[in-house]
């Protein structure tokens, strides 16, 4: 009886210091240093969620995380990336989706991508960070390019399509200094403005109105369309595909740097939800 007595005495004493442990943990954690918001978000997620029809994360894989889409990559690996793992092409490398991913993607009005880019310069044609194919049309619905510079500037020339529109950063509108480093690039349309707005590493760039006012004639563009909308690829034109687009051209060229955090939302975001994505993402939220 004494034994049992004894042994029931330290199963107390166990119990008691586990109780105690669990309380100092949970008052730790209470006085546990929150991360501090920025611009009213904590996470880079926070910002517009309802919004948000399609991202790429990369975490070691190529899923689109709204829709849960899965890519066949070719040809492709990962890096370190801004925020946890990147894609990380190569001279033959994509990614292609048989279906078009994310959450009504191909109904957008109006939009804003961004993403992480980290590039170095290439001769030649021009490389595709993304497109969003039209079976219709040999540009596609909306994509990113990054043309050849065998120059010893320091500038990149980048092209962007969406619904027919183009944006073209060409002479003194090329971005300087984000070559072999991590930059952030956003662009949005909005359709009740009919105005293009395009940032870098959080800011907006000053754009003449030949680029930020979009036109169908005369009448200001309102609502995008994006017909024919099929497939999607990462790293690559849509030629790169095959059927029903054909071979690629010469200068066609996939995407050899590293993308990570790609976003497409369908609403132009503020500047401010802009620049809050670009600090958080930097820190790595």
């Amino acid at each position: 009886m004494k034994v049992f007595k004894n042994n029931i005495k330290i199963m107390l004493t166990g119990l008691a210091l586990t109780i105690a442990m669990s309380s100092c943990q949970e008052e730790a954690n209470d006085y546990a240093p929150q991360q501090p918001a920025i611009d009213g978000y904590v996470f880079s997620n926070e910002v517009a969620p309802e919004s948000l029809v399609a991202h790429w994360g990369f975490e070691n894989n190529v899923k689109e995380e709204k829709s849960g889409a899965e890519g066949t990559a070719t040809n492709t690996s990962f890096a370190v990336g801004i925020k946890g793992q990147a894609y990380k092409g190569s001279s033959t490398g994509f990614v292609a989706y048989e279906t078009t991913p994310g959450n009504n993607l191909k109904d957008l009005k109006s939009f804003t991508t961004t993403l992480w880019i980290k590039t170095d310069k290439h001769d030649g044609g021009a490389q595709a960070v993304f497109m969003l194919p039209r079976t219709s049309d040999f540009w596609g619905n909306m994509f990113v390019m990054i043309e050849g510079n065998n120059t010893t500037e320091d500038k990149m020339l980048i092209k962007i399509g969406y619904g027919g529109q183009w944006a073209e950063l060409t002479g003194d509108l090329r971005v300087t200094g984000i070559y072999g480093k991590w930059a952030h690039l956003a662009f949005s349309y909005n359709a009740g403005t009919s105005k293009f707005a395009m940032y870098v590493n959080g800011s907006a760039l000053t754009l003449p109105a030949g680029i930020t006012d979009r036109k169908n004639g005369s009448n200001p563009l309102g609502d995008l369309t994006l017909p024919d909308a099929s497939k999607f690829v990462i790293g690559a034109f849509q030629q790169q595909l095959g059927a029903p687009w054909g071979t690629a051209d010469g200068w066609m060229l996939p995407y050899t740097g590293i993308l990570d955090e790609l976003r497409i939302y369908n609403k132009a975001l503020s500047a401010k939800e802009v620049g809050a994505i670009y600090k958080l993402e930097t820190k790595g939220r």
